[in-house]
C-alpha cells in the first residue's frame, strides 16, 4: 500500500487547520479524549448504544487502574443517526480536540467519512462497519469506492470475513441446498451482503447453488410483507439475510406471519447473532436458524472474554450483545499505544499498523496494510431457552479468517477484499 501519510506530510501546508486539528492531539492535559459518533437514535440506536457501552466499560477500567500515563480517558459520545455525520465528526476534531477516534454505525456513513478523517489526520478505529471497501486502499483494483486510508482502521470482522464464515457454514453444515435468495436492507451494506455470499460461494468448494433473487427493504421499514411474500413464493431452500439492528425484529415476526417455515427450509443471517434482538423476540423466536455476526458471548470460552462478559453484566445487567467487544477492544488498542507513542496522531497510526493486542476474542492482529483486524466471526443455530425468555445459541462456533483464501474466493468479482 503507498504511504499516504508521507503524501500528506508534504501537502499538510495547504491542508489548513482542518489537517492540523487531529495531529496535533487535544490530551496534553488531564484526560486523553476520545471521539466517539455513533448512531445512538433511529433504526440503529441499539447497535449504537450497545457500542457505548463496551466502551465506557474499558474506560472505566483504565481510570480505575490509573488511566493512560495517568492521564484519564475522556469518551466524546455524539450521535450521527439523522444529523450529518460530516459535521458531527468535524465537531469532534476541531472543537473538541479530540486525540483519536471510535466509531461509526453505517456503512455507507464510514464509505463516505473516510476521506474526510483522511482529511483531518484523524486515527479513526471502526468498531460496527461490514463494508469491505472502507479497509480496502487499492483504487486502480477496486475503483474509488475503495476508501482505505492511512487513518482509518477496524476491530469488528468484515462482510468479506463474515460470508467466508457464512459460506463455510452452508458447505458443511446444510446439505442438499441448491436454490438460494436474498433479503436485506435496501442499501450498500444489504446489497453487499448478497454480492459477497454470490462471489464466494461460487468459489467455494463442494457448493454447486442457483442463485434465485434479492428482495431489498428500505432501512427501518414497518412493513416487508410484499417483499417477502415475492421471496416465498420462490422456494429457495436457502434465505440468506442481510437485516441487522432492529429491522432483524420486523423481518422475523412478518416472515413467521407469511409462513416462512413451511416454505423456507433453512435460513441464515449476515448480522444478527444479537442478544438483544434475540431478546426482542423472545418465544416468537424460530429455533433452527442460522444466524451470524461479530460475537456471541458464549462463544469464546478464555479468560479474557469470560472476564469480560462477567464485567459487563455487572455494569448493565445484560450479556453484552454484538457490538460491545469491539469498542471495548478499540479503547484498549489506543491505551496500548498511546502509552508506547503518545498522542501525536501520525505517530498513533504508525503503531496501530501490524500491532498484535489480545483482546476479548483472543490474540488481534491490525493487517499493516488494509488497518482491517483479523477478528474472527460467530455462526450457531437459534435454539429458544425457557430458563432465559430467549433463544440462545447452540452449538455455536467461531469462524477464523483466512485473509488469503478470502481474496482467492473473491479473485475476478471485482469486490475488494478488505483484509
Amino acid at each position: 500500500m503507498t504511504n499516504r501519510r508521507k503524501f500528506l506530510a508534504s501537502t499538510a501546508a495547504g491542508a489548513g487547520i482542518t489537517a492540523l486539528a487531529g495531529c496535533t492531539g487535544g490530551g496534553g492535559g488531564n484526560t486523553i479524549k476520545i471521539g466517539a459518533p455513533y448512531m445512538l437514535s433511529g433504526v440503529a440506536e441499539s447497535f449504537g448504544a450497545s457500542s457505548r457501552e463496551g466502551a465506557e466499560l474499558a474506560a472505566k477500567e483504565i481510570n480505575d487502574e490509573g488511566g493512560i500515563d495517568g492521564q484519564d480517558v475522556e469518551i466524546i459520545f455524539r450521535d450521527h443517526g439523522g444529523s450529518d455525520a460530516a459535521r458531527v465528526i468535524r465537531s469532534l476534531v476541531q472543537e473538541d480536540n479530540v486525540d483519536a477516534m471510535i466509531g461509526l454505525t453505517s456503512s455507507g456513513v464510514a464509505v463516505a467519512s473516510a476521506p474526510l478523517i483522511e482529511q483531518l489526520q484523524i486515527p479513526m478505529i471502526l468498531t460496527d462497519i461490514g463494508t469491505a471497501f472502507v479497509t480496502e486502499p487499492d483504487t486502480d483494483t477496486y475503483g474509488e469506492d475503495a476508501v482505505g486510508n492511512d487513518y482509518v482502521f477496524r476491530t469488528n470482522a468484515n462482510t468479506a470475513q463474515n460470508m467466508y464464515g457464512m459460506v463455510q457454514n452452508v458447505a458443511e453444515n446444510m446439505d442438499g441446498i441448491e436454490t438460494v435468495a436474498c433479503m436485506g436492507p435496501d442499501y450498500a451494506y444489504g446489497h453487499q451482503v448478497w454480492d459477497y455470499f454470490q462471489a464466494m460461494s461460487e468459489s467455494y468448494d463442494g457448493l454447486d447453488l442457483e442463485y434465485l433473487d434479492a428482495s431489498f427493504t428500505s432501512l427501518g421499514s414497518t412493513d416487508m410483507s410484499a417483499q417477502i411474500s415475492s421471496i416465498l413464493d420462490l422456494e429457495p431452500d436457502l434465505l440468506v439475510t442481510g437485516y441487522w439492528a432492529d429491522d432483524v425484529t420486523t423481518f422475523v415476526q412478518q416472515a413467521l406471519d407469511q409462513g416462512i417455515e413451511d416454505t423456507v427450509d433453512n435460513v441464515i443471517t449476515a448480522l444478527a447473532s444479537d442478544v438483544l434482538q434475540f431478546e426482542s423476540l423472545g418465544e416468537t423466536m424460530p429455533d433452527g436458524w442460522h444466524w451470524h455476526g461479530w460475537y456471541w458471548h458464549e462463544a469464546f470460552d478464555t479468560e479474557a472474554n469470560n472476564s469480560f462478559v462477567e464485567s459487563y453484566e455487572e455494569e448493565y445487567g445484560n450479556p453484552p450483545a454484538m457490538q460491545p467487544p469491539s469498542s471495548y477492544e478499540a479503547i484498549y488498542a489506543y491505551k496500548q499505544v498511546i502509552e508506547s507513542v503518545g498522542t501525536n496522531s501520525d505517530d498513533i497510526v504508525g503503531e496501530l499498523e501490524g500491532m498484535t493486542y489480545d483482546g476479548v476474542r483472543g490474540e488481534v492482529t491490525i493487517d499493516a496494510d488494509s488497518h482491517q483486524a483479523n477478528a474472527p466471526a460467530v455462526g450457531g443455530v437459534s435454539t429458544y431457552s425457557e430458563d432465559l425468555g430467549r433463544a440462545t445459541l447452540e452449538p455455536v462456533q467461531t469462524y477464523e479468517p483466512d485473509a488469503e483464501e478470502i481474496r482467492s474466493l473473491l479473485e475476478g468479482s471485482e469486490l475488494p477484499p478488505g483484509v
